[in-house]
């Protein structure tokens, strides 16, 4: 028992020093847009007193509506993008197809409300899982999609 309990913490060890040089590379990257979270990002465009949003300018000059859940769910795909690269491009060419057709039919504040809060208790897994893992996720998610 006391070996597996030695290799699960070198485990866990090993995924927290990943996720955090995979975040500290992403600030390095020079400043460009990063890629999109559609459903969230359609999410954040709902009414900001639901969404809690606010507008950045990204590097092109455009402006893009943010919020929180936006942030934890982009810790989110980084971190498996460094913990299980394959499992992550599986899952991200499923997403660039599925998830551009819905965004593009949350065109309406209203759906882009119920889209952020249906995607809530999915942000607030993703949210408890990094923690354990890094506990400092907060602070990482805050700098994304900063001005």
């Amino acid at each position: 028992g006391l070996g597996l309990t030695a290799w699960l913490a070198g485990y866990a060890a090993a995924w927290r020093f990943d996720i955090l040089k995979m975040y500290e590379l992403y600030a390095a990257l020079p400043p460009q847009p990063p890629p999109d979270c559609y459903i969230a990002t359609a999410a954040a465009r709902g009414h900001p007193q639901v969404v809690g949003s606010w507008l950045v300018q990204r590097a092109n000059g455009k402006f893009m509506r943010v919020n929180r859940q936006l942030q934890i769910l982009k810790c989110a795909e980084l971190a498996l993008m460094v913990v299980y690269p394959q499992l992550h491009k599986v899952v991200r060419r499923i997403y660039d197809v599925v998830g551009k057709a819905l965004a593009a039919r949350l065109r309406n504040p209203y759906l882009a409300d119920a889209a952020y809060l249906l995607l809530l208790p999915w942000a607030g897994l993703v949210r408890w899982v990094l923690k354990s893992i890094v506990p400092d996720v907060d602070g990482i998610a805050n700098r994304l999609y900063m001005n």
